[in-house]
């Protein structure tokens, strides 16, 4: 299910997120290597941080705890699309298709992360029969 709300702050999250680490990254993180986050610990923590935000505020929206998840879901996708863009900008190297599959598990971490701190505050969801929690005419 696309949450497009969710899905454009997963991106505009990772952009701004990567903007920031590209600004800041010789004084933050480390002149060694590109400005990407995965090449500096610190820098993956701060993307992950932006993330379990994001995944925070879009969580918020939801309805219920399924829809939470969901949520979280479409901040990732979001998030890995400009992600997978960023990769392939900046040169993908010989090792990119591994590098996008643990880009996408550390914002799916951050996402979900921040979609777990609002489950307190949802409802369960719907049970068996109820139509998950929707009401039918």
């Amino acid at each position: 299910m696309l949450r497009w709300t969710s899905l454009v702050l997963g991106g505009a999250t990772f952009l701004v997120a990567h903007a920031i680490e590209r600004m800041w990254w010789t004084m933050w993180f480390s002149a060694e290597w590109e400005p990407f986050f995965m090449n500096s610990g610190r820098a993956v923590a701060f993307t992950t941080a932006c993330l379990l935000i994001a995944g925070l505020i879009a969580a918020g929206f939801a309805r219920d705890r399924p829809d939470a998840l969901v949520h979280a879901g479409n901040v990732t996708a979001g998030a890995g699309a400009v992600m997978i863009v960023t990769v392939f900008a900046i040169g993908p190297g010989t090792l990119f298709p591994i590098a996008i599959l643990f880009g996408l598990v550390i914002l799916a971490v951050g996402s979900y992360l921040g979609a777990l701190v609002i489950f307190p505050f949802k409802p369960a969801g719907g049970s068996a029969g109820t139509g998950g929690g929707r009401t039918r005419a």
